[in-house]
């Protein structure tokens, strides 16, 4: 830009300035909202790898490029533009988003770091953070001494005596339940030592003990890393009191015991999150939390028990686990305000499920029980994915309807669930019989073995009844089916579209 329009662009208002400057912002473009559809919960991330494919080797990420630079850049330009582009770049903390992390040259070491000395020192930005998006490299990349000037500056800056705080907490670290039940004394004493020593030195710890307690800390994969990160990341959310959107991508399980301990040592009363998108159940988050609007869940090996009310929860979305009924029980009825969408995809590998199974000695939730769990949420669930391995539903079936989902407008099944096309199967048709009169869309994702003919039949069948009686439909506009296995002929996409509701093929994305 040359200087003659520079000086231009430099007299327009700060308002039409500010609406220029968030179009290079993540959040103000609504990278992070999340869509109340069917979509699977990985499809986001798969879209945006898709749509940003991994950068060649000597490009920086689409990331840093489109967003974070420009920013940068007109933060320099002036004072002004820095008063109105600084608080427009610290809407979001989400380093390597969408697999921008993979660009040569991306690294993770300090990233972190620098991002809480920055909202330590400067208030006024903390208060602006509305997303945090964290990996787990992000936390594995820093240093002990690291870790611990930046922990004694962030507690500095809100008023809290942090080796204080931590004395208090050693006395009572964790309960032994937290630990492995071979090793709770050893465990409990180690990080006792931990959160006596690290901040305050090891005064009055034994040569072996500081022996051990550093070759913990030092350790790669140890541990220590984990008492660490855990003190980190409750600090990260003691600092951001606006905070509307946390992701954690990925994380080692072993954080959440102390992540627990450590939120409660900071006095955090509240947390003004309405999404929350995390690979482990997080009991302090939930509790805290308790305007949350939607809850992304995924590959976690078990849930707690009593699971904490989400009053205002509308949108819960399990993926990649494998829950028995007592489970989804327990989790559908922490759900007390009534929700709009549901959906629960298991391990996208049946070997891998019957695997789990086996192991964990877990027979996974059937669909009926599914259906009879929902209940106290059938007359606010508009979007229902249901993504399951249904082999042996054919006993189930009458049993099974959605008429009672008042409100259901968005329903996802596999194609399994349907009757077979054979002479002795179950007479009613299934779709007709079964669904609500509010229903706009019907996708068939298919998992496992495939109910082709089933689902053509019933589609058929649909069509014929629309165009008899269309009033008992009125909404149906739109069938989705799986890209992977399209009918060999138009005969259902024509029958369809005589009665006004239009076929089409998607992936459906694990």
């Amino acid at each position: 830009m040359g200087s003659r329009h520079l000086a231009q662009f430099a007299t327009l208002p700060s308002e039409t300035l500010t609406l220029i400057f968030t179009n290079f912002c993540l959040h103000c473009c609504g990278e992070f909202d999340q869509p109340c559809d069917v979509g699977t919960v990985q499809m986001r991330q798969a879209q945006l790898q898709q749509a940003r494919p991994l950068q060649e080797e000597r490009k920086k990420s689409w990331h840093y490029l489109l967003y974070r630079r420009p920013l940068c850049s007109l933060s320099r330009v002036s004072r002004r533009f820095r008063d109105i582009a600084q608080p427009i770049l610290h809407h979001e903390f989400a380093h390597g988003h969408g697999g921008s992390w993979c660009a040569k040259g991306f690294k993770w070491n300090k990233r972190l770091i620098l991002f809480m000395r920055t909202m330590s020192q400067r208030r006024d930005l903390a208060s602006v953070v509305k997303v945090l998006s964290l990996q787990w490299n992000l936390f594995m990349s820093i240093r002990k001494h690291e870790a611990s000037k930046a922990l004694t500056e962030c507690a500095d800056s809100m008023g809290i005596d942090l080796p204080k705080a931590w004395r208090e907490r050693a006395l009572h670290p964790v309960p032994f339940s937290s630990f492995d039940s071979f090793q709770e004394e050893s465990q409990a004493k180690d990080y006792s030592d931990f959160l006596v020593s690290f901040l305050d030195g090891e005064h009055g710890l034994s040569a072996s003990t500081i022996k051990e307690l550093r070759r913990k800390l030092d350790s790669e994969n140890g541990i220590g890393k984990i008492w660490i990160a855990a003190e980190l990341f409750a600090m990260l959310l003691a600092q951001l009191p606006n905070l509307e959107y946390l992701s954690i991508r990925s994380m080692d399980r072993r954080f959440r015991p102390f992540c627990s301990s450590a939120v409660s040592a900071l006095s955090v009363s509240s947390l003004p999150l309405k999404t929350f998108d995390t690979p482990i159940f997080v009991s302090p988050i939930l509790e805290l939390a308790s305007g949350l609007q939607a809850f992304d869940i995924r590959g976690e090996d078990d849930l707690p028990s009593p699971i904490p009310p989400m009053p205002n929860l509308s949108v819960l979305r399990v993926s990649r686990m494998i829950l028995t009924e007592k489970k989804l029980r327990d989790l559908l009825s922490a759900c007390t305000g009534g929700l709009r969408t549901f959906t629960y995809e298991m391990v996208p590998d049946r070997a891998r499920m019957v695997q789990l199974c086996y192991e964990l000695f877990r027979m996974p939730v059937r669909l009926p029980a599914i259906i009879k769990h929902l209940q106290t949420h059938r007359e606010t669930l508009r979007c229902l994915h249901l993504a399951l391995y249904n082999g042996d539903e054919e006993k189930n079936r009458p049993a099974i309807t959605f008429k009672d989902f008042v409100a259901l407008e968005h329903l996802l099944l596999s194609p399994n669930i349907l009757p077979k096309d054979i002479p002795d199967a179950y007479e009613h048709p299934f779709l007709i019989q079964k669904m609500p009169s509010s229903i706009k869309s019907l996708n068939f994702r298919s998992v496992a073995i495939v109910n082709h003919a089933g689902l053509r039949k019933e589609l058929i069948g649909l069509a014929e009844f629309k165009g008899q009686q269309p009033q008992q439909f009125p909404n149906l506009r739109l069938v989705i089916c799986d890209k992977k296995h399209p009918f060999n002929d138009d005969v259902v996409a024509v029958m369809l579209a005589a009665a006004d509701i239009n076929l089409t093929y998607k992936t459906w994305d694990w």
